[in-house]
């Protein structure tokens, strides 16, 4: 068989040989489980599968987080900026993440950046539709209620889409 060459062939060369990334540090622990990518396809596969592996633990974590670490006081001092709340939730959210992060392979450094993003984020949404849910009285039994709920739930998912996206962005940097 002859010799393959071009991008897909070097790049999967280069980064994977011997588990060490393109950065010099030692790759994923998704490839212990996962394996080493024969080619640009197994690549593929394998940033898929860590996506999936990672997707999967925050979803899991965003229920546990929103719907079982959630105490009365937490609940309902979540819209004050003065009281510890709201903090001690996107808190809970942004350590809970750390795992998925651990999937890909990230140092301290780009995991503590990603925790912050998540903390912050986490914790405007959440304070805005607290705000907003106040203004106009939704209560559980109205649909206002349940769009903003929704709305902050789809945000939510949509903030793990772009951490994943960074964090594999981070593994490739």
């Amino acid at each position: 068989m002859g010799q393959r060459t071009g991008y897909a062939q070097s790049y999967t060369v280069s980064r994977y040989a011997g588990n060490v990334g393109a950065n010099g540090r030692e790759a994923s622990p998704a490839f212990a489980v996962l394996g080493k990518p024969r080619d640009h396809g197994g690549m593929v596969m394998q940033l898929a599968t860590m996506a999936i592996l990672m997707l999967v633990w925050l979803q899991v974590k965003h229920y546990v987080a929103d719907y079982l670490l959630q105490p009365k006081w937490v609940l309902f001092s979540k819209g004050d900026m003065r009281r510890a709340g709201g903090y001690v939730h996107a808190g809970i959210h942004a350590v809970g993440s750390i795992p998925a992060y651990l999937i890909a392979g990230l140092g301290l450094l780009d995991i503590a950046i990603l925790c912050v993003a998540e903390f912050v984020v986490h914790y405007l949404v959440d304070f805005v539709k607290v705000d907003l849910s106040g203004r106009i009285k939704a209560g559980p039994d109205t649909m206002s209620y349940w769009a903003l709920h929704g709305g902050d739930q789809l945000l939510h998912q949509l903030t793990y889409s772009g951490l994943i996206f960074v964090a594999l962005k981070m593994i490739e940097a």
